[in-house]
């Protein structure tokens, strides 16, 4: 039994991740679980917009990068009150068209040539929650896994070991993150 109670203590925190911030506008890269009103729109030029479809479901995607690397992402609200919020995330991508056209000889290409890229796919699910605390300060934290489908035939040497440009590419190499 302890053992079971270690395993979950190292997954907990192997998966857990805690933000803290001011309450401002401007927060370019940080997650939410505070969902935009209905018609809103908030753009980035690195990371996903996110557009409110209502004021309980929002749509995450960047409008530019989604014909290079599609990646679409839907959060809703589960629980929201004055003090705190949780809200879901669960996401779909591929990074197969953006690592074909980097995987070329000479200038732009991070990948050799040589590798064959598979078609895959990555389903992202995440619990985020919020917590507000004095002087308009949040607490922010998400839990959640990335699966990668169709990755089997995929080579260890084709990955991109530049974590500016490609810092989320673990999971097409290992399955689970």
């Amino acid at each position: 039994m302890k053992a079971i109670g270690f395993i979950i203590i190292i997954i907990l925190n192997l998966t857990f991740r805690i933000y803290g911030q001011e309450n401002s506008t401007f927060k370019p890269y940080s997650p939410n679980s505070y969902i935009l009103s209905k018609g809103e729109w908030n753009y980035s030029l690195f990371s996903k917009g996110e557009y409110g479809l209502s004021d309980k479901v929002s749509l995450k995607i960047h409008p530019v990068w989604l014909f290079f690397a599609p990646s679409i992402a839907l959060k809703w609200t589960w629980i929201k009150t004055e003090k705190y919020s949780f809200s879901f995330l669960h996401g779909l991508s591929s990074p197969t068209p953006i690592m074909n056209l980097l995987a070329k000889k000479g200038t732009g290409g991070l990948i050799s040539p040589e590798f064959d890229i598979p078609f895959m796919l990555c389903i992202e699910n995440k619990l985020i929650f919020a917590l507000n605390l004095q002087g308009g300060h949040k607490v922010i934290g998400d839990f959640g896994m990335e699966f990668a489908l169709f990755n089997d035939k995929l080579l260890p040497g084709s990955s991109i070991d530049l974590p500016v440009i490609s810092p989320r590419s673990a999971v097409y190499y290992k399955n689970l993150v």
